[in-house]
């Protein structure tokens, strides 16, 4: 059964917020993006090359730390929402983020 895309939505923000996801702290923001962060924007740039030509991607680009790679990924995610129908490269990313503590 394929989710819908009022499922996925309701999915991904319970992925991004539940209990035990740790948010990015300040210190961490200026740190280099993670390996994860990187395969996943080098994913999505495979699949929507356009990508580049957002304002997101130049920062990153530019300056590829943390927050701007979770900008980018959060702008990729808000644009091409319908397009992304297989979330799983997305949900795997957001589950296993660095400092996401697994519970249960």
């Amino acid at each position: 059964m394929k989710p819908n895309a009022t499922k996925r939505s309701g999915f991904i923000q319970y992925i991004a917020k539940r209990d035990g996801a740790v948010f990015i702290k300040k210190d961490n923001k200026l740190k280099p993006a993670t390996i994860n962060q990187r395969k996943l924007i080098k994913n999505l740039l495979s699949k929507y090359p356009d990508i580049k030509t957002f304002p997101e991607y130049k920062t990153f680009h530019h300056i590829s730390t943390i927050e701007s790679a979770s900008e980018l990924i959060c702008s990729i995610e808000e644009n091409y929402y319908n397009e992304l129908s297989d979330v799983g490269e997305y949900i795997t990313y957001i589950a296993q983020r660095p400092r996401v503590i697994k519970s249960g």
